[in-house]
């Protein structure tokens, strides 16, 4: 396990490169804007630039912010 402070999806890519990651598994987790709302924007961004397959998994429990009543979605 490897704990660094940087820009996330570049941490991930990195670390999946050395560690020769056949999948790299995510809890997505939707925050904001429109690609939030359907994976997570950090989820969203690493699938754009990993070089081996990814699965994104949702946490029990989760609730996507298009089945919250308007307004009350986390940000």
């Amino acid at each position: 396990m490897a704990i660094a402070s940087a820009i996330p999806e570049t941490v991930i890519q990195e670390q999946s490169r050395a560690l020769g990651a056949d999948v790299v598994v995510m809890g997505p987790v939707a925050r904001t804007g429109l690609s939030g709302v359907f994976i997570g924007n950090t989820a969203e961004n690493s699938i754009n630039t990993l070089e081996c397959p990814d699965l994104a998994v949702k946490p029990d429990g989760f609730i996507s912010p298009l089945d919250q009543p308007c307004g009350t979605a986390e940000t």
